[in-house]
């Protein structure tokens, strides 16, 4: 790799290659050799594969300072709900009376109403439909981190209609004792709210639209959504265990399985489900209901609400580089070819007959330290208390680590077209969040609101919801 040097210790990347792709990016100074006056050359080793240039290719560089970079924004975080186990989801129900509900990873749904108050009564109780969880149930521990889990009540979204259809869908872990491959279905089901109580649904409405085997407890994405397009969208992981070692070439590559992507069908057309006729496999080899593939862990997607409705997902990586993805019909996000945009088993190219052109980067990706080590998706902020957030993606990370309550806040702001780059919200109080932040979402109004934990797992009550707001 040819390359001039810069001052500092970010870079504005310029590359074509022998394919003759162009692309722009930011490459942290860990991949650039030490900054010196010379020019040096250097191949490209496998794990430092960026976007659109096959691993060993020699690639020129034209490096140069990026500017200064902007202040961080300061946010304060306000108490809206608390004594909750391990919240999952926050949300809406788009009938104009300001409540929010809260999926609880055991398997309640809480409404918090129009004047803020958390209700005591449940909106909807499936713990009865759940796998057994650690260590809620009584679960054995779980090897290296115990008391930690995956599964649960994992996605809440409500029909666009919901105001006169009361519709709404729910995505949990179910047992199935079939087989020692399985260690648990994924069940995406519909309920429908009482006819005489806004904040009761009815358990006995509930309907199974979706179920699929899960060969193990972790990786199971979960989050749920109705796009643009009017269909339900339906995040699922690769099936987990670490590595996607699922053969012969991983659930993540694998069209004709529904593991590792995030699917989209019509379930307005009556039972069962049917796929839109535009998705991406519909007529050729691959299963119909996907929508983009590629991807190991998608905790958490959303829709913008404003600009172009893009769809922003962000995949947890194996165990170095965490991503966010602007999710696209067909593409297929790279996992186990890459973690991030760094190889992971680039032999999966010539297996599949596939090149790095095929594949979608991420905009943006960080590594494994400091920063975090599971990245949590969050949602484009279209409110109006906070002007300077407007149009910038909220998102965090679980924790720094498994043994301690050190999650973050993060921002993505595309600075220049397709350049996105991130930065850490300053908190007021000043400090960290000694929490672990399990997840975030939007209300009606478009202000964003955390979920968070100082539990690793689904026990305790220390679960809780909070405001995003400007000091």
């Amino acid at each position: 790799m040819s390359w001039e040097s810069a001052t500092n210790l970010k870079y504005d990347v310029r590359f074509t290659d022998d394919l003759v792709l162009a692309a722009t990016g930011v490459l942290a100074e860990a991949n650039i050799p030490a900054a010196t006056n010379a020019t040096t050359t250097w191949i490209d080793p496998p794990f430092v594969a960026s976007p659109g240039a096959p691993a060993h290719t020699a690639l020129f560089y034209r490096v140069t300072a990026l500017p200064d970079a902007a202040t961080p924004l300061t946010l304060t975080t306000d108490l809206v709900a608390s004594n909750l186990v391990s919240p999952t989801v926050v949300t809406h129900a788009g009938d104009g009376l300001g409540r929010l509900f809260v999926a609880d990873q055991p398997g309640t749904i809480r409404v918090i109403n129009g004047q803020g108050t958390l209700l005591p009564e449940p909106f909807l109780d499936i713990t009865g439909l759940m796998t057994n969880l650690e260590p809620a149930f009584g679960g054995a521990p779980r090897g290296l981190n115990p008391g930690y889990d995956e599964r649960g009540l994992l996605g809440l979204t409500f029909h666009p209609g919901y105001s006169t259809n009361g519709r709404f869908f729910v995505y949990y872990s179910s047992p199935k004792f079939v087989t020692n491959a399985v260690n648990h279905e994924s069940i995406v089901a519909e309920y429908s709210v009482t006819a005489t109580n806004i904040n009761l649904a009815n358990p006995a409405s509930g309907q199974i639209w979706f179920r699929i085997d899960q060969p193990e407890f972790n990786h199971n994405g979960g989050a749920l959504a109705f796009g643009p397009d009017g269909y339900l969208y339906i995040a699922l992981g690769d099936g987990g265990g670490g590595g996607d070692v699922h053969p012969p070439i991983g659930n993540g590559q694998e069209s004709t399985n529904l593991l590792g992507a995030i699917l989209r069908i019509d379930v307005d057309s009556g039972m069962p489900y049917v796929s839109p006729p535009n998705n991406p496999f519909v007529g050729i080899m691959g299963r119909d209901e996907i929508f983009a593939y590629g991807l190991r862990n998608p905790w958490k997607f959303s829709f913008d609400r404003g600009g172009s409705n893009q769809l922003f997902a962000a995949d947890v990586g194996q165990g170095e580089w965490e991503e966010v993805n602007i999710i696209e019909k067909g593409g297929n996000y790279g996992w186990r070819i890459l973690e991030g945009n760094r190889a992971f088993d680039p032999a999966l190219l010539d297996t599949l007959g596939l090149s790095l052109a095929d594949l979608k980067p991420p905009i943006h990706d960080y590594p494994h330290g400091p920063l975090g080590i599971s990245v949590i998706g969050g949602h484009v902020y279209r409110g109006t208390a906070y002007s300077s957030l407007q149009g910038k993606y909220v998102f965090g990370d679980f924790s720094t680590s498994f043994g301690s309550a050190d999650g973050a806040l993060y921002y993505l702001e595309e600075s220049r077209p397709g350049i996105w780059e991130r930065f850490e919200f300053t908190l007021s109080p000043p400090g960290r969040l000694n929490r672990f932040v399990k997840g975030f979402g939007e209300g009606e109004d478009g202000e964003l609101y955390l979920l968070s934990s100082g539990t690793l797992g689904p026990s305790g009550s220390t679960g809780d919801v909070r405001l995003l707001r400007k000091p």
